[in-house]
């Protein structure tokens, strides 16, 4: 008698505890993630670079050509999601021209919006150029 109260004891511990750990198990939810919380890519920010090039072209049925270089600057703010305005400047020393003309530099500053769309950003821009001519 005393080894079948043993054994029932032993079987309904083992039951309680195994109810127990499955109970536990049952209460776990999963939730997906949002569809959307963050654009993934953010286009705010300052940036500063250098460029290089080579221009040519027609002045009066001479042939113009030489080299350009120089730095631009710009910031933008990406805004409601999607949304970027921003503004850039640069300016380039050139050499381009021929016989007795020739550009000495170039300066160009515009403001830009446009809609990101991850890493890219399409856009509209305005702005203004001025140079030097000898």
């Amino acid at each position: 008698m005393r080894n079948k109260l043993i054994a029932a004891f032993a079987c309904t511990t083992a039951l309680v505890s195994t109810g127990a750990a499955s109970a536990a198990d049952l209460g776990a939810r999963y939730t997906k993630a949002p569809a959307y919380a963050e654009p993934l890519f953010n286009w705010t920010g300052f940036y500063v670079g250098g460029h290089v090039g080579y221009g040519w072209g027609d002045l009066g049925g001479a042939g113009v050509d030489g080299f350009l270089g120089g730095v631009q600057a710009g910031a933008n703010w990406q805004f409601a999601r999607n949304w970027v305005i921003g503004f850039e400047a640069d300016i380039a020393a050139t050499d381009i021209g021929t016989g007795g003309i020739r550009q000495d530099w170039l300066f160009t500053a515009r403001a830009r919006l446009g809609y990101a769309w991850d890493r890219s950003l399409l856009y509209v821009t305005a702005g203004i150029a001025a140079t030097d001519t000898n």
